[in-house]
């Protein structure tokens, strides 16, 4: 199809009452258990060495929650137990 098709067929269909809208995002380079782990020390104010990838993975899914909620999106995050 051409690509102003698949615009015009995207904005039709999200105007649709009934949709559902989901998206998944598969994080495959961190554990729930360690994200937990992560997030309670840096809520005690104590140190590690990830403390900086944990604010961004951090700003990432509140980011990512937030844009969907907005958008009236289901969102699910897969990632290692």
């Amino acid at each position: 199809q051409d690509e102003k098709d698949v615009i015009e067929y995207f904005k039709k269909v999200k105007g649709y009452p009934n949709i559902k809208k989901q998206v998944f995002i598969i994080i495959n380079f961190i554990s729930k258990a360690a994200l937990e782990d992560r997030l309670m020390k840096l809520q005690n104010g104590e140190y590690f060495v990830e403390r900086n990838e944990v604010i961004q993975i951090l700003w990432f899914v509140s980011s990512l929650i937030s844009s969907c909620y907005e958008a009236n999106t289901e969102v699910y995050i897969c990632c290692k137990p």
